[in-house]
């Protein structure tokens, strides 16, 4: 769901942005049936999820919730971090949202 995080740490070349929003809808081993760049994007997608999936804060940011919320926990972050990278954009690129 953090589709702005996702395309600006995925690429700018158009491949890389389509992987990147890929990442989310393709399910499954990779096993050729994208271009190898596309496949390349949607990797890194699956490296940057895993990773973040697996950090310690975010863990006690989806402990906050309450335990009847916790299912959407992670997406309701993944909003409140693009809505924090959209907020403060240019702290982190050169070129305008």
């Amino acid at each position: 769901m953090n589709y702005l995080a996702h395309l600006h740490l995925g690429g700018d070349a158009p491949a890389q942005l389509l992987g990147s929003l890929y990442g989310d809808f393709v399910k499954g081993r990779l096993a050729g049936q994208w271009p190898a760049d596309i496949e390349a994007a949607i990797v890194l997608h699956r490296r940057i999820d895993a990773f973040t999936d697996s950090h310690a804060l975010l863990a006690q940011a989806r402990a906050r919730f309450p335990a009847e919320r916790r299912r959407y926990a992670g997406i309701l972050l993944d909003l409140f971090f693009d809505h924090c990278l959209a907020r403060n954009w240019p702290d982190y690129a050169d070129e305008p949202l």
